[in-house]
Order: structure tokens, then C-alpha cells, then sequence
């Protein structure tokens, strides 16, 4: 038993070690992407065809400095993640382009699949401030958060700040933060009133630099949804997803030492054995010897 506790501690601090050490290393590297919807194939604003014809359309590309006054932060990190990975997931998907003109299309797609970017099937269009303010707008009825519902899907730049801070969101004008990507955190929105905006995702690839315990995740196998982002995140009876492969590693762990000691168990008994016999043997033969 007490084994079985001190093996269960090393695996999981090893385990945790890893998770922190890879986090550790993917936010240093690479991560100063930003999702960024702007310009169509063919160069323009408008009048293109529908969806990403050539994966730049919207994609993720490293942060740059296009004039950039203000960062919009939301004040729960946990949300502004889900944001992030929103955006991710939107610009990952080429269903999704750039069209001033059909700019509001990303949104109606986004209702139709409960919210869900990399769940669209059908080509689409937005624009810098229409994917931000759809992905914002889509966080909010991911949560259930009412401050995040209430975003204006048909925001654009110059209407932005203000819609955002009525809505709990923090203005920050310092350089620090609008010349230096150095001091942003994920699902901050970038913004230039007059001419763009993207939300800054840190290191994109995946999230796997998240914090693993800000993942909800469903524990009814036959519904369970993580494509992207979470469907919902308000089941009764769900657990961090820490708290759930820790709990399934334990199990894992309690297999593994219940073959050792069974083992060890099974190898100590026939070398018993074997002792025993030899023992006997040499009794044996030296009883005969003596007679």
C-alpha cells in the first residue's frame, strides 16, 4: 500500500513536471501570433468568393504593428482563452474569408453551429472587426456569459472601444502594450480605430500552453465535445480536465504497480522455492554423506 502511494506521487510529479516544462517552453516560443482577418484573394475588401481561397484571408500570422492604439482585455483571463482558441479555430478553418461586404455571413454560420468555428461547413465571409466581434459575441453563449452575449456582432473599429468597455472590458493605451506584443495575454483585441483589428492567441498552435485545469471538459463519453472549442461548458457533473486524467492516470498507475508487486510477488515465491529445494538438497546430501 505504501508503495502504491509513493509510485502514484513520482508518476504524477513527473507528469506535472512535463506539463509545465512543455508550457513553459511553447509560451516563450512562438507565441506572439495574432488572428487576423484582412483582405480578400484578390487583394481588395470586397467582392470575392466566399470562404478562404488562398489561407491567408484570415489566418494566424505573428503579431505586427499596424498603428495600433488600444488593447481591449477582458477581466477573466478563463474567458479571454476561450476567445483566443475561438479565433484560433475561425482562421483555421478556409470555409471562413474576408468580405466587407458579406462580413456578418461568419456570425450567421456561427449560430448555426452552436458557436463552434471549425464545425462550419458552408463557405462564409467576415471582416477584421466582424470575426473579432463574432468570436467575442460566440465566447458569451459558449459561457453563458451575459457581458460577452451582449457584444454587437455588427461592431466595426470605430465603434469597438466603446461597446467593449461598457461590457467589462479594460482600455489599455500604454506603449507597453500597443508597440511591445511582450505584455499581451491571450484573446486581447488589438485595435486601431480608424483602420484594423485582430485578437492576439500567444502560441496558437494547439493551446497545448494553456493551463490544462482551464479546460472544461464533458464526462459523458457518448456526448463528449472538444473540436476547437467546447459546444458547452456548463454540464452538471463535469470536472477540470486536470482533475479527470490525473484521476484516470491514478487508475492507470494502480494497474501498473498491482503487475509489479504481483510480479515481484510471483518472482520472490519461486526464488523461495528454489531456495528452499536447494536447501534440502545440500541437507540431504550431507545427512547421506554422514551415514
Amino acid at each position: 500500500m505504501l508503495m502504491n502511494k509513493c509510485l502514484r506521487k513520482i508518476a504524477i510529479t513527473i507528469l506535472i513536471s512535463i506539463i509545465l516544462i512543455n508550457s513553459f517552453c511553447l509560451s516563450v516560443a512562438g507565441a506572439t501570433n495574432v488572428s487576423n482577418c484582412g483582405g480578400d484573394e484578390n487583394g481588395g475588401i470586397s467582392g470575392g468568393q466566399a470562404g478562404d481561397q488562398t489561407g491567408g484571408e484570415y489566418a494566424v500570422k505573428p503579431w505586427y504593428n499596424y498603428g495600433i492604439e488600444y488593447v481591449l482585455r477582458y477581466k477573466d483571463s478563463n474567458a479571454a482563452m476561450t476567445i483566443a482558441q475561438l479565433a484560433v479555430s475561425g482562421a483555421n478553418n478556409d470555409m471562413v474569408g474576408y468580405d466587407q461586404g458579406e462580413r456578418h455571413t461568419y456570425w450567421e454560420q456561427l449560430e448555426r453551429v452552436n458557436y463552434n468555428p471549425s464545425a462550419i461547413t458552408t463557405p462564409c465571409e467576415a471582416d477584421c472587426s466582424g470575426s473579432t466581434c463574432a468570436n467575442v459575441k460566440a465566447a458569451g453563449f459558449i459561457l453563458n456569459n451575459e457581458e460577452l452575449k451582449a457584444i454587437d456582432e455588427w461592431g466595426w473599429t470605430g465603434s469597438m472601444r466603446g461597446d467593449f468597455e461598457a461590457h467589462g472590458w479594460q482600455v489599455l493605451s500604454g506603449a507597453e502594450y500597443t508597440d511591445n506584443p511582450a505584455n499581451l495575454q491571450p484573446g486581447d483585441v488589438l485595435l486601431n480605430e480608424q483602420n484594423h483589428t485582430n485578437i492576439y492567441v500567444g502560441d496558437a498552435e494547439g493551446f497545448t500552453a494553456f493551463p490544462i485545469d482551464d479546460i472544461t471538459v464533458n464526462l459523458d463519453e457518448q456526448n463528449f465535445q472538444f473540436a476547437g472549442a467546447p459546444k458547452t461548458v456548463t454540464y452538471s457533473g463535469t470536472k477540470k480536465a486536470g482533475e479527470w486524467i490525473f484521476s484516470l492516470f491514478s487508475q492507470f498507475v494502480d494497474f501498473i504497480v498491482a503487475l509489479i508487486t504481483n510480479g515481484i510477488k510471483t518472482s520472490i515465491l519461486g526464488w523461495a522455492m528454489t531456495f528452499e529445494k536447494a536447501i534440502d538438497s545440500s541437507l540431504k546430501f550431507i545427512e547421506g554423506a554422514d551415514n
